[in-house]
């Protein structure tokens, strides 16, 4: 099996630091590789196909979050016909060695080496650590890599202790603090905040585009609910109002629209379900920590350099 290893210089600059993309269903995904960096990805919505070398694809649902160390050879395929919307950022070897260091673990064979052991064969190497994001830590990474993305490059010492905060805690949501998170809220394992059915239901509804436009109207019908037991019910179990669920996937559509085109702000607030661009702007900032234009120019997509 080949498998070929993707080199940091070929992504991003000792001065930049990282490399960050947002990509949509796209033919261009890489096929089976390594790195001589680490990186993490984030499904913000859809699903995706993961292959990790030696082992049995797996099917990724929405929120899933995989951090992934230089040996551990893999490739990510689209699901057949269904849509994905990922962000991935790649980081050098020495964020996570510094953070192996700070924990007093051993960490990856290659946390400080720049690259994968040589002769390493597929499957030798555990899996990349996975899981599936609660709805408030999502909106709490997405608004952290925003924030990352917006600073500008002269602002080095910022933008390295950003990611620094961003690498933490992707790490810990993982796995290494050791506790078992529930899917859906995120609180620990036990607690008893299970989601009923029909909100189950609810929130893999919400992920179509004609539901997040329509908005509350189309949560009431397709919930079944009262608005008042609608938001009470939103508010115990997920913290966030009917209005805010709505918008936090209007969000994330818009994001992406800024990412892959052209389209002037405003045509993309409209398109977003948006009623007026400042409410869009407001909107997009406490979301994301920056502004609609300043989001795009910072976040590069580059396919040309695909990671994914």
């Amino acid at each position: 099996m080949r498998i070929r290893t993707l080199r940091s210089n070929d992504y991003f600059s000792p001065e930049d630091g990282f490399h960050c993309a947002f990509y949509r269903t796209s033919p261009t995904l890489a096929g089976l590789h390594r790195h001589d960096f680490h990186e993490f990805f984030y499904l913000i919505s859809g699903c995706l196909c993961h292959e990790v070398a030696g082992r049995e694809p797996e099917v990724l649902e929405a929120r899933s979050l995989v951090l992934v160390r230089p040996e551990q050879a893999h490739r990510l395929m689209a699901a057949g016909d269904q849509p994905f919307h990922v962000v991935n950022i790649a980081f050098p070897c020495e964020v996570m060695a510094d953070l192996d260091r700070f924990l007093l673990r051993s960490g990856s064979p290659v946390s400080g080496s720049g690259g994968p052991p040589s002769g390493h064969e597929p499957g030798d190497a555990p899996a990349p650590a996975c899981t599936v994001l609660s709805i408030q830590d999502g909106t709490r990474l997405m608004a952290e890599i925003g924030a990352l993305v917006a600073l500008p490059r002269d602002a080095a010492e910022r933008r390295r202790l950003q990611l620094r905060r961003i690498v933490y805690a992707v790490d810990a949501w993982t796995g290494a603090d050791g506790l078992s998170r529930d899917r859906d809220t995120g609180t620990d394992s036990g607690a008893d905040r299970t989601l009923p059915a029909w909100l189950s239901d609810l929130l893999r509804q919400v992920e179509r585009k004609e539901v997040f436009l329509e908005g509350i109207p189309a949560l009431l019908r397709l919930s079944g609910r009262s608005h008042g037991h609608l938001a009470r019910t939103v508010r115990r179990l997920l913290d966030l109002s009917p209005s805010e669920l709505v918008n936090r996937h209007r969000l994330d559509y818009a994001s992406n629209l800024l990412c892959v085109t052209d389209l002037p702000v405003l045509d993309i607030s409209l398109e977003a379900g948006f009623a007026t661009l400042s409410h869009f702007n407001r909107t997009f900032r406490a979301r994301f920590g920056t502004t609609p234009s300043r989001f795009r120019r910072a976040a590069s997509l580059d396919r040309n350099r695909s990671l994914l």
